[in-house]
């Protein structure tokens, strides 16, 4: 299984998404594979990918991170996490899964996604982590370094 059949599509929606959302452009590391997603974090985005391929693509984020990310994409400074940051990270990966899915369609793949679900640490989300691979995609976005998994089920 060839890990760049998955993942450049999603990097180029990260990139086209990222930068238009946060006014900067993206820098990428350099992308590595196992079959574990990441546990430790306080806020986590998940867009489920359905069709010739069954996966998600995930965001995993820390507070600080997130209200980062979030004051990027609202141009002033947020201090909390409330309601409408929550809809503007949900909103990001929306926007980032619908980018990967048509990417995804204009390589011959037949791909659905579904909306995104945020959830913070103390919520469970019962996902499937029978994964084949994850692909986890660093990237800088200014001096913030973020990591994004693409779960690749069997």
């Amino acid at each position: 299984m060839n890990p760049d059949l998955y993942a450049y599509p999603v990097m180029i929606a990260l990139d086209k998404v990222l930068e238009m959302m946060c006014h900067t452009e993206i820098g990428f590391g350099e992308n590595y594979v196992n079959s574990e997603a990441v546990r430790a974090y306080d806020y986590g985005i998940t867009v489920g990918f359905f069709g010739e391929i069954n996966g998600n693509i995930s965001l995993k984020l820390t507070c600080e991170q997130a209200l980062q990310v979030i004051s990027k994409m609202m141009m002033s400074d947020i201090t909390q996490i409330d309601y409408i940051g929550e809809s503007a990270l949900s909103e990001l990966m929306n926007m980032i899964g619908g980018n990967a899915a048509i990417l995804y369609a204009n390589n011959g793949l037949d791909v659905n996604v579904s909306v995104p679900e945020f959830h913070n640490q103390e919520e469970s989300l019962d996902y499937n982590t029978n994964y084949e691979m994850v692909i986890h995609v660093p990237l800088a976005v200014d001096e913030l370094i973020l990591e994004f998994e693409i779960g690749v089920l069997k």
